[in-house]
């Protein structure tokens, strides 16, 4: 409850009034309740406010929603409830069920503000269609279940919904209800003295309905209302009547156990011990909604506390993170027993595993918010909520922001450690910051209605506009007051008084110095500009004067002062300190803050500040800007905040980031481990050998010398060298947890000539209480500067690797006599497999893959590839096990080959076509003759699209400049055309649709002028668009000739149209997709082919009519006869489109 005794809240919180009690009617959409507060003892009242919990103002005279509705206080205390009959959650309450809606009232009488919390009870009554069951026996849940809304079911025993024995230890089911579940037992023997409604352990628990649980049995019993994890948009209820035993352990009530996102209602009312959320194992909490708990009436007023019971919002055994935007109300009915709103437990020897606790809304509870147990844990916790309740946490390096918005009325506790208290909104209570080289900040006009106290330690005391009081306490303190009339006061040690304007303290508005000892304690004017000072005695103390040339600085010490008291010489741009516990705060950006010996407290600027605290353990905080902080002992202790710039960590001991740090750099030769924090770090080893850990974000890490560690089974990590030195041959890094889909060897900055798979050691690695042996791949990469050598888990892709490709030269990977993994990457790859039964993958880019001796498994992947093997093409046997999957036996070995166009012997080269040829006949004028044979025509993924019986062939051309001849067909029943190629054998091949295949159905890209927003998606200029309405309406009769025309690369098609108006012009895709298409009036095909080189010998015969066509628009008629125009120059081939590189393309088609 905070070092005081007095509660903000008023004691007529802990007594409820009951407004009345209204009944659910099916028949009016509204049960109306109405009557006044103003009466007896209340009498006379004026209302200020009404909410769920709290002494708020506001909602006076209009309606505040409650979960089944709403009440409407006017300010003379009169007051209507009225109940939703046609709510969801009012729905869900039936004949015999009850609820209570509860909220709070503020009001003033007597010029006395007070609090009173008022309750509505309701009765429920049953819904038309409701189907109601009464079960004696537990349910097992053993897979996906859905209560649906018009399910109610009622237990009578100590069970309800449970996790079935038959079911999986770790099911990823989900237990929805949308129904009403409701338990009421009294069986002392209960399993484990619970009672418990629904239990979906391991699976997710969605709530949008009612469940209940109610335990009217005697002593130590407990009840459960719903025991996982998952989300409540409905009311999670658990009631327990119990009797006090005088044991001092018992059970208690629990609404929700597990981590939750919680819109609704969530409340546990108990005799003894009651938790609204109780996640014991560091789950995460995301409340919008209302948690409501209530304990502790049957507890005698003599009877001991009973240990380590509270009555809880919510709790967790763990720190983990927490945000509120809704209302957490904990009541305790026992003196002895304290009510908590959130409770944090430390699980961690790590200092910096920080609760981050972000409240928006409203906490009321004696202790509002408690961090504390075996281990140290920070906090890191933002209101900008209305919080009623005091602030406890035990240790660790603790940040709390009470921000402009932000209303606390309680005390503040804080830690053993080294604790920031950001304070720009209203505290009504006292700040204890215990011992530690604290901090408190005010900014603007932050408010502190008792004291400040640093208590023990050097401590930074920065006051704001508003009247403090601030006291240092023990030790070296830093104490400025800012505006208005301060109580400041140093108490033992070195106190430093510091000023920065004379608009701190002047004659009007004048801080007292109550304990300032002359010859030890200073005052720092030295940022004010003054001209000279004066010392003054007046009756008890003296006045200091200063004059500047806008005013004077006016301070009272009680007591003497001496002219060497006061600093007047600006402070240097390093700041040195003593063999003693010193106090360094820099007064000007880019300041160095040199500790020396000591427990020392560093504090920087607003600019990028260099602090080392020397030896001892010391207290470092930079402030904002990029600031670098030396750690020279273990026990240094960093405080960094969210937006206090891009800092680096330079240690000579092994540590961890501290929190918002977010590079960390080893310092001098010896070995030493870094750890990451959750940001995304950078990491940075020495010549030694070193262990890092990424922890969380997207880390990079640069090892340098040694034979480093480095883990990476968080985010997506880069591990960069920059010399082939870093890791040798012998010494070579280990990896762990090294993921190929998104972690990434940075050799950009070698020479790399090739890549060598084919050794593997076996490693150790120790986790938990194990140890396990993997065997690691062992990556040689040979580079201009040397072999450079590395340990991985597993074995990498070439992408997993960042290194310069050279032009189209491919990268080289190399096996060695083993059996090897040698997996390629999106760019063009020569892979050998050498000796050994290989495993080799192309993935993307044109490969060569060679497997060498020996039985291999080779997988072109993307895009066209070719396999070589060593002798005659009449040495070897080619079977085709499968569609598109080879067997080749010779001399090599017998190989596999899956995804390969090309297999390449020592005379020939020849194409792997898949799947069985076919004869069709093209060169017939009955398109019914092809029919059948073009029902096996699919798309480049295999997709059939239909459109059997609708393929008509407009003519042929070599379409991809391959040197064949394709047969050209359309299509107008599904707006697509196709190619369909002949292999040498005269057949069609019609499995031969993906890479190097020539018969498929095509598609066309997205206009990339409607990727960047220039043209609207299906317009008049929207290429696709234009080219399948052509599919669609028969405009596309024949081809006139196909091309690398300009000579670029792109292999470009012409197309005339039926109706004469323009001709097409298809750009295609080394897919067989057309990247592009536009149209071309006669006069625009003859001077683009002419000005290309080309002349009446390429396209005489192309044309219909004998001159040149001069229309100036491009008519479209779609299937609707709806015509639409456009001007032939808008559709021209934009240039810089054209040179557009081939990834620029989105491939997603028409269709």
């Amino acid at each position: 409850m905070g070092r005081t005794a007095d509660r903000f809240r008023d004691a007529a919180l802990q007594m409820t009034t009951r407004l009345g009690t209204v009944a659910e009617n099916n028949n009016n959409a509204e049960t109306v309740l109405t009557g006044t507060l103003a009466t007896g003892a209340l009498a006379g009242l004026t209302v200020l406010g009404v909410h769920f919990a709290g002494q708020r103002s506001g909602n006076v005279g209009t309606a505040f929603e409650g979960i089944y509705g709403s009440l409407t206080v006017n300010a003379n205390g009169t007051f209507t409830y009225r109940l939703d009959n046609t709510d969801t959650d009012t729905d869900l309450l039936a004949t015999g069920d009850s609820a209570i809606e509860r909220f709070t009232v503020t009001y003033r009488l007597g010029g006395v503000v007070h609090t009173v919390a008022v309750e509505v009870a309701i009765n429920g009554v049953d819904e038309p269609g409701q189907a109601i069951n009464v079960l004696d026996d537990a349910v097992e849940v053993i897979s996906e279940t859905v209560i649906g809304r018009d399910e109610r079911t009622h237990f009578t025993s100590p069970r309800g919904y449970e996790i079935g024995t038959t079911t999986d230890s770790d099911p990823r089911w989900t237990f929805t209800n949308y129904g009403s579940i409701s338990l009421a037992s009294d069986d002392p023997n209960s399993p484990s003295g619970w009672t418990t409604s629904a239990v979906p352990l391991n699976g997710a628990m969605l709530n949008y309905g009612r469940i209940t649980s109610t335990n009217e049995g005697p002593i130590r019993t407990g009840v459960y209302a719903q025991g996982g994890s998952g989300e409540n948009h409905g009311v999670v209820s658990a009631i327990l009547n119990g009797e006090y035993d005088g044991s001092g352990t018992l059970n208690g009530a629990v609404a929700w156990g597990g981590s939750v996102l919680n819109t609704g209602l969530i409340e546990a009312i108990s005799t003894l011990v009651a938790t609204g959320v109780d996640a014991s194992y560091a789950n995460n909490i995301v409340n919008h909604g209302f948690i409501y708990v209530e304990g502790g009436s049957a507890y005698p007023t003599d009877a001991d506390r009973p240990y380590g019971q509270a009555i809880y919002g919510y709790r967790t055994s763990g720190t983990w993170a927490a945000v509120n935007t809704g209302t957490v109300h904990v009541v305790s009915n026992a003196q002895q027993i304290e009510a908590i709103g959130f409770a944090f437990g430390q699980n961690a020897t790590n200092i910096y595993n920080t609760v981050y606790f972000d409240n928006s809304g409203t906490i009321v509870a004696d202790r509002a918010v408690s961090m504390a147990g075996n281990y140290r844990s920070s906090m890191n916790m933002v209101n900008s909520g209305h919080i009623e309740g005091s602030l406890f946490v035990l240790d660790g390096v603790s940040q709390i922001f009470n921000t402009a918005e932000g209303f606390w009325a309680g005390d503040f506790e804080l830690g053993l450690d080294h604790d920031t208290v950001f304070n720009a909104g209203e505290i009504v209570g006292s700040i204890y910051l215990n011992i530690g080289h604290d901090a408190y900040y005010a900014n603007g006009e932050g408010s502190v209605s008792g004291t400040v106290f640093g208590e023990g330690g050097n401590d930074l005391l920065q006051g704001g506009s508003a009247t403090e009081r601030l006291s240092g306490g023990e030790g070296n303190d830093w104490i400025s007051g800012g505006g208005s009339s301060d109580e400041l006061s140093g108490g033992t040690g070195a106190d430093t008084f510091h000023y920065s304007s004379w608009t701190d303290s002047f004659a009007d508005q004048r801080d007292t110095i109550t304990d300032f000892e002359s010859g030890v304690d200073r005052i720092d004017i030295s940022q004010i500009g003054a001209s000279g000072f004066t010392l003054t005695a007046d009756g008890n103390g003296t006045i200091l004067r200063a004059t500047t040339t806008n005013g004077t600085l006016e301070v009272f010490v009680t007591g003497t002062l001496s002219p060497g008291d006061i600093v007047t010489a600006i402070p240097s741009i390093t700041l040195t300190g003593t063999l003693g516990s010193d106090m360094l705060v820099a007064a000007r950006n880019g300041t160095s803050l040199l500790g020396g010996d000591g427990s020392d407290a560093l504090h920087g600027s607003s600019g990028n500040d260099f602090l080392d605290g020397g030896a001892g353990a010391d207290a470092m905080a930079g402030g904002g800007g990029d600031d670098v902080y030396v750690m020279d002992v273990w026990n240094d202790l960093i405080i960094e905040t969210a937006d206090g710039g891009i800092d680096e960590l330079r240690t000579f001991v092994s540590t961890i980031l501290p929190t918002f740090v977010e590079n960390g750099r080893i310092m001098g030769s010896g070995l030493i481990d870094l750890s990451g924090n959750q940001l995304d770090n950078v990491l940075i080893g020495n010549s030694a050998s070193n262990i890092l850990r990424g922890n969380g974000g997207n880390d990079v890490m640069i090892g340098r010398g040694g034979r480093d560690v480095l883990y990476m089974n968080h985010g997506d990590v880069r591990s960069v060298y920059e010399s082939a030195n870093d890791s040798l041959r012998g010494a070579a890094d280990i990896y762990w947890y090294f993921d190929p889909a998104g972690d990434v060897i940075d050799l950009s900055a070698l020479d790399v000539e090739h890549f060598t798979i084919g050794e593997y050691v076996r490693r150790a690695e120790t986790g938990g209480a194990g140890v396990f042996f993997y065997d690691m791949t062992v990556v040689s990469v040979m580079t201009s500067q040397g072999e450079l050598v590395i340990e991985l888990p597993t074995a990498p892709t070439l992408d997993s690797f960042d290194f310069l490709r050279v032009g189209d030269a491919p990268a080289l990977l190399y096996g060695l006599d083993l059996g090897d993994v040698l997996l390629g990457g999106i760019g063009g790859d020569r892979i050998e497999g050498r000796g050994g039964d290989d495993r080799i993958e192309g993935h993307g880019g044109v490969d060569l893959l060679i497997g060498g001796l020996g039985d291999d498994t080779i997988d072109g992947g993307s895009n066209v590839d070719t396999a070589v093997v060593a002798g005659l093409m009449a040495g070897y046997a080619i079977t085709q096990t499968s569609t598109g999957v080879f067997q080749v036996v010779g001399e090599d070995g017998t190989d596999v080959l899956t995804n390969v166009e090309y297999l390449q012997f020592d005379d020939q080269t020849i194409r792997l076509l898949p799947g069985i040829g076919v004869s069709v006949d093209f060169e017939t004028s009955d398109p019914n003759v092809y029919q059948s044979a073009l029902e096996s025509l699919r798309d480049f993924d295999g997709n059939d699209l239909g459109g059997d019986g609708a393929w008509l062939r407009i003519g042929s051309a070599d379409v991809n400049g391959d040197g064949d001849i394709d047969q050209i067909l359309v299509n107008d029943a599904i707006g697509r055309f196709a190619t369909v190629g002949v292999a040498d054998d005269g057949l069609v091949y019609f499995e031969d649709h993906g890479w190097a295949g020539e018969t498929r159905v095509a598609g066309i890209y997205i206009d990339p002028l409607v990727q960047s927003g220039d043209v609207v998606a299906g317009s008049d200029q929207d290429s696709q668009r234009r080219f399948q309405n052509d599919l669609e309406i028969e405009n596309i009769n024949r081809v006139l000739g196909a091309e690398d025309y300009d000579g670029d690369g792109v292999w470009e098609v012409y197309f005339a149209l039926t109706d004469g108006s323009a001709y097409l012009r298809a750009l295609m895709h080394e897919d067989g997709n057309i990247r592009y298409a536009n149209y071309q009036s006669e006069q625009e095909v003859i001077d683009y082919l002419t000005a290309n080189g080309y002349d009446e010998s390429t396209f005489g015969d192309w044309f219909t009519s004998g001159s040149t066509s001069t229309r100036d628009e491009v008519t479209f008629v779609n299937r609707s006869e709806k015509a639409y125009t456009a001007e032939v120059e808008a559709l021209a081939w934009p240039e810089a489109l054209h040179a557009l590189p081939l990834d620029e393309w989105q491939a997603e088609y028409f269709g």
